[in-house]
């Protein structure tokens, strides 16, 4: 049986049973594929019933367009912002006085309508020629995060990205053609300045594709370079960083490709993020000392004996290791921590079902009664809250285009499909 598939149990939130669908809340009528890409709804200063079906229903017409879909990164937040609206709508259309939970879920809807508007990750491509340039560059890096682990992945059973066919070669070439084509100097001035936006349309549809996934731009640029101007990728294989001895470009690739896992994969293929993420975790645990100071701050990670160990064995031409074999001996030891990932997993959920769930403090609250209990306002804001870690690990992971509004770039021409 392979690693991945000793993960069968979807995460916590995974579970929470949703109160709203479209069914139930408009019927059947309006339930094919949406091919028009409506404007979200505009701020208001107080929600009502039918505000918030105009926002649920936004959402849904987002997330069915036949010919324009949001990032995967892009649907998960809407999926939050959805889930919100849907909430809020239930409280809106239950009896009683419920001031205090509705405006838990007030401030929770205000504060993702101030991100509707402008983030980039929560919109559509303009045009099918966006679309499709989302979704190679969306295709490009996870051929490169691929590629950069392709034998460890091969001894965990991870099966590879497909890679990149000769007409998506053209493709990436002719973009690059263009690129070289256009001033660069003057694409910056675009973004300082918001002028001369013609002068560089490849580079503007690029980057705003780009935004749209939530990758950082510094790597735009080069990532197509790779793939235009490479015969394959091998280069990209970290044993051969290692080999090298740039243990700082090992450190920025895990912290980056850890970052990213979310942003190229849906969350409905949730064991495959789960697990990219824990092999990504614990090549960098077994090559890396992250400290307790700053754990996340990259640059203050010091390297341990095994990777320098590593870096030995591969040395010279005498005592050259296949990097077969070396990923089969990383593989070991990864396989390893993920057991005990999954042991620790199992004995909290035995746990859990051996006390029990922790009852709350006060009664359910019936139908029609006037307020709810303090034990059920605290469940609200922790739900809420919940969401809102959600919604903030998003926006930490995307990148808000700067200081270039969208109607200035709604204009500029897509690079012409191959």
């Amino acid at each position: 049986m392979s690693i991945s598939q000793t993960f069968t149990e979807p995460p916590q939130q995974a579970r929470i049973q949703k109160h709203y669908d479209m069914v139930t809340l408009f019927g059947t009528a309006d339930r094919h594929p949406a091919e028009d890409v409506t404007s979200p709804p505009p701020p208001v200063q107080n929600y009502t019933v039918e505000n918030l079906k105009d926002r649920i229903t936004y959402v849904d017409r987002v997330l069915r367009n036949s010919q324009r879909k949001p990032s995967p990164i892009g649907v998960r937040a809407l999926l939050i912002y959805k889930d919100t609206c849907a909430r809020l709508l239930d409280l809106e259309q239950e009896d009683g006085e419920l001031t205090g939970v509705k405006d838990i879920w007030r401030a929770t809807l205000r504060k993702y309508d101030q991100s509707l508007h402008n983030t980039p990750c929560l919109q559509v491509a303009c045009s099918s020629d966006a679309q499709i340039l989302q979704d190679r560059l969306i295709k490009l890096q996870k051929t490169t995060f691929y590629a950069r682990y392709a034998d460890l992945f091969a001894e965990l059973c991870i099966r590879p990205e497909p890679g990149i066919e000769a007409a998506e070669q053209l493709y990436w070439a002719d973009i690059w053609t263009k690129l070289q084509l256009e001033d660069d100097a003057s694409y910056r001035r675009v973004f300082s300045g918001v002028q001369y936006h013609q002068e560089n349309p490849t580079h503007s549809a690029i980057y705003r594709a780009w935004d749209r996934i939530g990758l950082n731009r510094n790597n735009a640029i080069q990532t197509i370079h790779e793939f235009a101007t490479s015969k394959d990728l091998k280069h990209m294989n970290i044993f051969l960083v290692v080999k090298s001895g740039k243990f700082d470009d090992i450190k920025k690739h895990l912290y980056h490709d850890s970052s990213i896992i979310p942003l190229l994969i849906h969350g409905d293929d949730w064991k495959l993020i789960r697990l990219l993420s824990l092999v990504i975790q614990s090549l960098t645990d077994l090559w890396f000392d992250r400290g307790k100071i700053d754990p996340e701050n990259y640059q203050m990670w010091t390297y341990t004996k095994a990777l320098r160990s590593l870096y030995r064995k591969v040395q010279g031409e005498d005592c050259f290791v296949p990097q077969g074999q070396l990923a089969c001996d990383i593989a070991k030891k990864i396989r390893k921590r993920l057991r005990e990932v999954q042991d620790e997993e199992k004995a909290m959920e035995s746990l859990s079902m051996t006390i029990g769930p922790v009852p709350p403090s006060g009664n359910k609250r019936a139908k029609g009664a006037a307020a709810f209990s303090v034990s059920q306002v605290r469940a609200e804001k922790e739900r809420a809250t919940r969401l809102a870690a959600d919604w903030n690990y998003i926006m930490d992971r995307v990148h808000v285009a700067e200081d270039t509004s969208n109607a200035s770039l709604e204009s500029i021409p897509n690079p012409r499909p191959l």
